[in-house]
């Protein structure tokens, strides 16, 4: 069996943390994805040439962005994932009925993936940029995950990962973490008020199959769009009535 060479593999995860930039911040340029990642800003002009000559980042002008190749490579991926092919048009059709950040979020190998988002007219007309941080303590869409999770499977997950303070509001604590989550559990929804962002706020629902979780659905938008009890309340109401359209749909389809 052959060794990987290092140097190769550096190589390798570095450009991941360029592609990993790109998406953070919905495009950019190289000064922007050097501050961003900590790079020098010739080598991370060095990977967006390489990526941009195999197709997978584009160039207009100054700034960068996923190519069609990466956006090939997605949409093929998506197609695997069952939550996305059923739930999609639930998103759109959320999307269109809030204006805001609407999105199925999933765990794999320990982290939050945004497995598809969209922008409503409100966030569009306010080039509103909403990623989930990929930890799971920090966001709605995560903690409603963790909220259903077995007590052991949560727990390895916990031990494996830190809870780092992204905001002054985000839950580091483990033992306030766990209280949280299984207030979630009885309600089935989670709500943060910029946990991992200060200038957002999220509500998210569970969506499980088979007594499975298989992700969350998510809303999220500016402080006073999603802020007040009632605008809470309606998008819980909301988001709840679509988990359960999608875990409908879901079961049908098994």
């Amino acid at each position: 069996m052959g060794t990987i060479d290092p140097q190769k593999n550096k190589t390798t995860q570095t450009s991941f943390q360029v592609l990993d930039g790109l998406v953070r911040l919905n495009g950019g340029g190289v000064t922007d994805l050097a501050q961003d990642l900590g790079m020098p800003k010739s080598t991370v002009y060095k990977h967006l040439a390489t990526l941009r000559d195999i197709g997978y980042v584009k160039k207009d002008g100054s700034t960068y962005d996923l190519g069609a190749k990466f956006v090939e490579l997605n949409d093929a991926t998506l197609r695997e994932y069952r939550l996305y092919r059923v739930g999609q048009t639930n998103v759109e059709q959320l999307a269109r009925a809030t204006g805001d950040v609407v999105g199925l979020f999933i765990e794999e190998n320990d982290r939050g993936i945004d497995l598809f988002r969209i922008r409503g007219n409100y966030a569009s007309k306010n080039d509103i940029t909403f990623i989930n941080s990929h930890h799971l303590h920090a966001s709605a869409a995560g903690k409603a995950i963790l909220s259903q999770l077995s007590e052991e499977r949560r727990g390895k997950i916990l031990d494996r990962n830190e809870l780092p303070q992204l905001t002054e509001d985000t839950i580091t604590d483990r033992a306030e973490l766990i209280e949280q989550l299984e207030v979630i559990r009885d309600r089935g929804v989670a709500f943060e008020c910029g946990e991992q962002q200060r200038s957002y706020h999220s509500i998210a629902t569970p969506i499980s199959s088979s007594d499975t979780v298989l992700g969350s659905i998510y809303v999220a938008g500016p402080p006073d769009r999603l802020s007040t009890p009632r605008m809470r309340q309606d998008l819980a109401m909301t988001l709840g009535t679509t988990a359960r359209d999608i875990e409908r749909r879901l079961a049908d389809n098994e």
